[in-house]
């Protein structure tokens, strides 16, 4: 038998909405698709099979929105790691507008779903800014901006002056504004993708880890602790979590850590001082942050975190004194938490905090963290740079099929810097052809 694992102490934990029952699978099933994992990827799959009235089963080892994301940087960002006219030029122009439409409108379409089922997550849509705090990057951003234009996309580049209006710093030489862009509560809306999954008719079963998977006659038949599933197709969602199930899939990717550091609530004034209009932000560089101002006024900023499982504040004293140094407003705010979060989508490191020590002039020091404030552990998946997973195929969501035949895929988030979690709705690729970088696992 399993015992299913505590969510660690976070903001996120402490401030989610209740989550739905969802209780081990005690009984043998047989379904249409079954899908390990009940993250974004496996919910929302579960969810668009069950609204076609196809049956689908998530089967989660410890309950929904345990990993990546329930804990992740809460940005809803559209768009690809490369520039639109580089994803034509490597995929073809037919393929390559479809990644375009598809990529740019996952925050649309995330946020349509959030509305259409009532989900309680703070999510709002108050743009996304990919800022620039070179001379080489602004040129970049720039360039990706003309060329959203020109496709009649609602983006919008800023100049230093503009920006200064928007986040409260000089820090910035330009940004492109993407107004399909947003934020959430993360674990929330994990929640949130579950009572709808099993509202409309999905099944969703936590403390269900899949033991083992083989082919038995025309199914394939799954194992857990308490019963046997077998299903006509599997859907492999675990990401960062991915363990021997499939053995081949584990070797295609690297399990990778990040951190965000949040404040307690600021004031208004202070708030609004550094983010009038309430975009979330993220760098465009090497060495990145990505920050936000959530529904209650705190800061959450966000990057690389230590490569390994955190237990104590003590772990990551670095990015505490990091954090002190860009975040601290002054008249008291102080860290109010600290999240490990398994986001491979955001990739920065919170040692770019140093150089902007001085971007908000109200935030002048932090005080120490009080004993409360715990990291969360975690991770994600990052696919190795060998010959599995060269070049552009590196910066696209990862596909992977076991064979033609076989009736079994594996789906994995962006292994990219920068994106959030609005690219959740998994279930609409089943209405596409197989995305080109999608690869056979032997």
């Amino acid at each position: 038998m399993t015992t299913r694992l505590p969510l660690p102490p976070s903001l996120y934990a402490d401030t989610a909405v209740a989550p739905v029952a969802t209780p081990p699978l005690d009984v043998d099933k047989t379904v249409s698709v079954a899908i390990v994992g009940g993250g974004y990827t496996g919910l929302s799959t579960a969810l668009h099979l069950a609204e076609q009235g196809v049956e689908a089963l998530v089967l989660e080892a410890q309950e929904p929105g345990w990993g990546a994301s329930g804990n992740n940087g809460g940005h809803t960002n559209p768009g690809l790691k490369h520039d639109p006219d580089q994803i034509e030029a490597d995929f073809g122009a037919e393929l390559g507008r479809r990644m375009i439409d598809f990529s740019y409108g996952t925050t649309n379409f995330t946020h349509d779903l959030i509305r259409r089922y009532q989900i309680p997550c703070e999510a709002r849509q108050n743009g996304t800014l990919r800022a620039a705090y070179n001379e080489a990057s602004a040129a970049a951003i720039e360039k990706t901006a003309q060329q959203c234009i020109r496709r009649g996309m609602p983006v919008q580049y800023l100049n230093r002056e503009q920006l200064r209006e928007m986040t409260g710093t000089e820090r910035y030489i330009g940004a492109m504004l993407d107004t399909r862009g947003g934020d959430l509560h993360p674990l929330s809306y994990a929640r949130g993708l579950a009572r709808a999954a099993i509202s409309a008719g999905a099944k969703v079963h936590g403390e269900t880890p899949a033991l083992s998977l083989r082919r038995d006659g025309a199914r394939w038949r799954i194992e857990t602790p308490r019963a046997v599933v077998h299903a006509d197709k599997v859907l492999l969602a675990t990401n960062g979590f991915t363990d021997d199930l499939w053995p081949a899939l584990r070797r295609t990717i690297v399990p990778v850590f990040s951190s965000i550091a949040a404040t307690a609530p600021l004031s208004d004034a202070v708030a609004r001082s550094i983010m009038p209009t309430r975009p979330v932000l993220y760098e465009s560089g090497h060495i990145t942050v990505y920050y936000r101002i959530d529904q209650h006024n705190r800061l959450l900023m966000g990057g690389r975190g230590p490569m390994r499982w955190i237990k104590s504040p003590n772990d990551v004293a670095l990015s505490h004194a990091l954090c002190r140094a860009a975040m601290a407003a002054a008249q008291g705010c102080r860290l109010d938490a600290w999240l490990e979060q398994p986001a491979r989508h955001h990739q920065g490191s919170l040692s770019a905090c140093a150089r902007a020590g001085g971007k908000h002039p109200d935030l002048a020091r932090l005080q120490r963290p009080r004993r409360r404030a715990l990291d969360r552990d975690g991770r994600a998946a990052r696919a190795p740079a060998d010959r599995r997973c060269q070049g552009r195929d590196r910066h696209a969501r990862h596909g992977h099929q076991a064979d033609p035949d076989a009736r079994i895929l594996a789906l994995g988030g962006y292994d990219c810097c920068d994106r959030g979690p609005g690219a959740g709705p998994a279930g609409r690729l089943k209405k596409k052809a197989p995305p080109r970088q999608e690869r056979r696992l032997a």
